[in-house]
């Protein structure tokens, strides 16, 4: 299906190392390959045991010493990975210290440290992926776990199949197949947003068409420069991000996406005065409890009826109506669910869970820095980096965590990777 991609030893490691047989080491190399490749499927797929841990978690840790040793070669990997330690270490810290005083249930506790674990450690198996097979088949491989994930857990009855199961898998998919294809990725991401406007899938249409203007960006002219600065990048997307959210309120406002959209719409700006804060009223939930408990609360903690009072008074102060069952039920009803992912992380691990989605965000966009100074980036890594921005904000932990994997792995770059702008075909690219 692939080749497998294997970096040339060094002189002085081709004296020092004993001689092989070379069908030997050709076994090996396929016997990796393959074991990669059904863990990048596990991860996709999310199945869980009877212990309610996931099959790729388990799998992940037995494959550790594989692709622990892998980080080494790519950029900023090597942080990422202490600051996550750290902030878990710190996380069990608050753990230990709500003790005193709060309920801490242990199926929650062990639940939501190995979701933490899986999301960035899965990171480092989607880089050892690219290592053995290339980053092409390891998008193909880890969309299509996803693919399968959405058949195992289908969608819940209120939504949508497109927008509660198959929009990610499918974008996702199509794109790992249109990997380093600038025009086929194009055409690909107009037509999802197409797709996604007609089922009413409103924040990924707004990604795509954001994906879609860079890539149009890549097609003019002028020769690559070497580098993108770190402001430029954030600026652009910032803009274009702005940009894309004006356009498409307009466009809900004035009807133009079905008079449904258009009703809810209005009324979530007449109710929060902004469509975001309309949509999401979580976020004013997050801030109250920030500001009220700075320093987060631990993995497994439970909620109690102050910190739901604090929460309440926040969404209040929107003019949303607090106590509809969505609050206590979803948000507080069997733990911490504050609906985005940087809400999620503090809850867990405090300041030094922001410190880490902070590091991840300034890691991202330095990626995707030197990819578009180079005309470089692709389809997949552009829609993949946006939405876990938007993630951040707008979506839980849970359903966040395995897109947020897929695009920490798939935009960082190979420390001793020659100028983007110097190469003919992608080094990792075997297909």
């Amino acid at each position: 299906m692939t080749a497998v991609v294997s970096r040339v030893p060094s002189s002085r490691q081709a004296a020092t190392r004993p001689a092989e047989d070379p069908r030997t080491s050709r076994r090996w190399a396929n016997a990796e390959a393959l074991t990669c490749a059904l863990v990048l499927l596990s991860l996709g797929v999310r199945f869980y045991l009877p212990s309610q841990i996931a099959l790729g978690f388990l799998l992940m840790l037995v494959t550790a010493p594989a692709w622990l040793g892998v980080l080494r070669c790519y950029r900023f990997a090597n942080l990422l990975a202490a600051i996550i330690l750290t902030s878990i270490v710190f996380g069990i810290g608050l753990t230990t210290y709500s003790l005193a005083s709060r309920y801490v249930t242990r199926t929650s506790l062990v639940s939501e440290v190995t979701l933490v674990l899986l999301t960035f450690g899965g990171a480092g198996v989607v880089l050892w992926g690219r290592e053995r097979l290339g980053s092409r088949a390891t998008a193909v491989l880890f969309a299509v776990g996803l693919l399968a994930g959405a058949a195992l857990h289908g969608h819940s009855a209120t939504q949508n199949g497109w927008k509660g199961a198959w929009a990610i898998p499918v974008t996702t998919l199509l794109l790992a197949l249109t990997y380093r294809r600038l025009l086929a990725s194009l055409v690909v991401v107009a037509g999802l947003a197409i797709v996604c406007v007609v089922n009413d899938t409103r924040a990924l249409a707004s990604v795509l068409v954001v994906s879609m203007l860079l890539l149009v960006w890549q097609l003019r002219a002028p020769a690559p420069r070497a580098r993108t600065s770190f402001a430029w990048t954030g600026m652009t997307m910032g803009v274009l991000g702005v940009l894309a959210y004006y356009l498409g309120q307009a466009a809900l406002v004035r009807g133009l996406l079905g008079a449904q959209a258009q009703a809810r719409s209005i009324q979530q700006i007449d109710q929060a005065g902004s469509l975001i804060l309309g949509g999401r009223p979580e976020i004013t939930a997050t801030a109250a409890l920030i500001a009220a408990h700075p320093w987060g609360y631990g993995f497994g903690v439970a909620p109690r009826n102050s910190d739901v009072l604090i929460a309440k008074t926040g969404m209040a102060r929107i003019n949303y109506d607090p106590n509809n069952g969505y609050v206590d039920r979803f948000m507080f009803g069997s733990g911490f669910e504050l609906h985005s992912v940087l809400g999620d992380i503090w809850v867990r691990m405090g300041p030094l869970g922001l410190l880490l989605l902070a590091v991840v965000v300034v890691v991202l966009v330095a990626s995707l820095a030197r990819r578009l100074g180079a005309r470089h980036a692709n389809g997949l890594v552009l829609f993949l980096v946006l939405w876990a921005f938007w993630n951040m904000l707008f979506s839980p932990l849970l359903s966040a965590a395995l897109p947020l994997t897929l695009a920490i792995g798939m935009a960082l770059l190979r420390v001793d990777d020659p100028p983007l702008e110097s190469r003919h075909a992608d080094l990792d690219a075997a297909s």
